[in-house]
């Protein structure tokens, strides 16, 4: 009984130590500067852009995606297609949404899960940065037309029976044109998280220095 109890603490010991390990990343740089991208599609460039991150011991999770020049340009092809668009309209809607999130700015979508504590299931009880390779930080704030975002709430069977679950979404820009494609983090944090939990999460994107270490919880 001992050894067996011994092994599992142990399997648990190194899954858990395996936060601090470097692990192989998924090249984004095509997905963000847009090169042989000609077959790929919306959805598979948001995959790979797309990164999870978990807080208060599972009760958070935080989605964050980089929107880049090829994401927006293989949207509105795909609009195009869908709903008739000439080459005037898709030209005037690509200029747009350009301008709006790439001239000057460095934003991201970010959706939000949130289990338990409503309190922090609105846009306004959270924050983020974008944090550079050389350390540089900048504030990401939220787009005025999301900040009133609505939770929308939903149930699931918990441990302990019927659970509360809420559902948030919004976009967060920050005024600087950043180089994403040399790597960056974006961190992330709640206006509460309970003890003992740390009271942030780091998101990461590209081949970043291995020293840049952020504490997951055991």
């Amino acid at each position: 009984m001992k050894t067996g109890l011994f092994s599992i603490l142990t399997i648990f010991f190194f899954q858990s130590c395996a936060f601090f390990q470097n692990k192989p990343k998924l090249d984004v740089t095509p997905y963000i500067t847009g090169e042989n991208l000609e077959e790929t599609t919306s959805g598979e460039i948001r995959a790979a852009l797309t990164k999870i991150g978990y807080m208060a011991g599972g009760q958070y999770e935080v989605e964050v995606v980089p929107i880049t020049s090829p994401l927006i340009e293989k949207q509105v092809e795909e609009q195009a297609r869908l709903r008739g668009w000439g080459d005037y309209e898709k030209k005037i809607i690509l200029d747009k949404r350009k301008k709006d999130y790439l001239s000057l700015n460095s934003c991201f979508e970010v959706k939000f899960s949130i289990v338990k504590f409503k309190e922090v299931s609105t846009l306004d009880k959270w924050k983020a940065k974008i944090i550079t390779l050389k350390g540089s930080q900048f504030n990401l704030k939220w787009r005025q037309e999301d900040i009133n975002n609505r939770p929308v709430q939903s149930y699931f069977n918990g441990l302990y029976g019927k659970e509360e679950k809420w559902f948030n979404s919004g976009i967060a820009c920050a005024q600087v044109d950043l180089r994403l494609e040399e790597g960056f983090h974006v961190e992330v944090e709640p206006s509460f998280v309970q003890w003992p939990f740390p009271n942030s999460t780091t998101l990461t994107w590209g081949l970043l220095d291995s020293s840049f270490q952020s504490y997951r919880g055991w």
